[in-house]
């Protein structure tokens, strides 16, 4: 017979084991990744398998990485290292990895709540995020978000218990996951801030523990002294951007994309007018160079003109676009969707552009000489 405690133990186990199918469902039901990110996460991890922990970044030729690049998600790549020796299949290995941090997450999860709620209620919280269709669309993502999430929840909990090292630790690893590590010293801020309220007690070492994790992930990370730049880029200049009404595309990051595009030409510099576009063909196609990669902001902050000029360009507002292209990207072939103006600037432009492969989507181009 299952006494209370069983029972409300297998509840959260069902719960737990419940909630891991169903994503593991969602994310195996579809051969692609939901989102371009996945296919950018899982190359770098790629990259690192290939090349080790610091190399250049020779892929994109009108972005900060160029000479300048910071993995600011490095130990959520390294997490995902083991699954690309079980398979040569990029997209398989990342599915597989987000598996084993989706089973992360919910343990840490499921712990966390078990530390202040019975088994019931654990169970019920636990599922609670699932019945929201925002969180399964991001959870379903491979990105580092899922890993800050479980450093945030651990880190917390740790605050709370006035674990010194262990805060430490979450701090510093926070710091080589996500560009949001910056947040463990507000929370520790704000639960120092609580404690005083309630308890009458201003607990400063956890501060000092949270800071000093901060520091030293900083300081030790691969990268170093580029993630600086990172860091400049990602919490301050986009904020600021955003704030004066600087057009930087945010939205284009909830593209989703097919794996049926092969490309050709090795060595090749490729265009393609949507920034959210290249994590899928650097994935895919390693062996070519494209002209910027994820957020605008690794674009537009070295490289304003030419950013302006990509935006035109995208707009079909250019009137001899394979001019652009070619003189100023000094680029041979390009990749647009047929939804862009610019597709029909080409359409209408044979004598410059050659169509050499096309689905519905879009189209794969070479620039004609001559």
């Amino acid at each position: 017979m299952f006494t209370e405690n069983s029972r409300g133990k297998f509840i959260l186990i069902l719960s737990i084991g419940c909630a891991f199918l169903y994503v593991v469902f969602l994310q195996f039901v579809s051969p692609a990744f939901y989102d371009p990110d996945s296919y950018y996460h899982i190359a770098i991890s790629n990259f690192i398998k290939h090349y080790g922990l610091r190399y250049p970044f020779d892929w994109v030729q009108f972005s900060v990485f160029k000479n300048s690049f910071s993995d600011k998600d490095i130990f959520f790549h390294i997490l995902n290292l083991p699954f690309l020796f079980f398979t040569d299949n990029l997209v398989l290995a990342g599915k597989c990895a987000f598996v084993f941090n989706a089973g992360l997450f919910l343990l840490a999860y499921a712990v966390i709540l078990r530390k202040y709620l019975p088994y019931g209620l654990a169970a019920v919280f636990l599922l609670l995020p699932f019945t929201s269709s925002s969180f399964i669309v991001y959870f379903l993502q491979l990105r580092s978000f899922t890993l800050a999430n479980i450093f945030t929840i651990v880190g917390i909990y740790f605050l709370i218990k006035k674990r010194l090292f262990g805060i430490f630790i979450v701090s510093l690893l926070y710091t080589w996951t996500h560009i949001s590590f910056f947040t463990i010293v507000f929370l520790a801020l704000i639960c120092e801030v609580l404690r005083s309220r309630f308890d009458q007690e201003f607990f400063l070492k956890n501060i000092y523990a949270a800071t000093a994790g901060v520091v030293v992930g900083f300081l030790l990370h691969p990268n170093f002294p580029n993630n600086f730049l990172s860091f400049y880029l990602n919490g301050i200049m986009v904020p600021w951007y955003s704030l004066s009404g600087t057009n930087v595309d945010f939205g284009s990051e909830l593209l989703a994309f097919g794996t049926n595009v092969t490309l050709v030409a090795n060595g090749a510099l490729f265009a393609l007018s949507y920034w959210s576009d290249v994590p899928y063909f650097l994935c895919l196609n390693p062996k070519d160079k494209y002209i910027n990669i994820l957020d605008p902001i690794y674009m537009l902050w070295p490289f304003p003109r030419e950013h302006a000029l990509l935006e035109e360009l995208s707009l079909g507002k250019v009137d001899k676009p394979e001019v652009a292209i070619n003189k100023i990207f000094k680029a041979d072939y390009g990749y647009l969707h047929k939804s862009e103006p610019l597709y029909r600037q080409l359409r209408n432009s044979a004598q410059y552009f050659k169509i050499i492969y096309e689905d519905i989507e879009g189209v794969v181009f070479e620039l004609v000489k001559g």
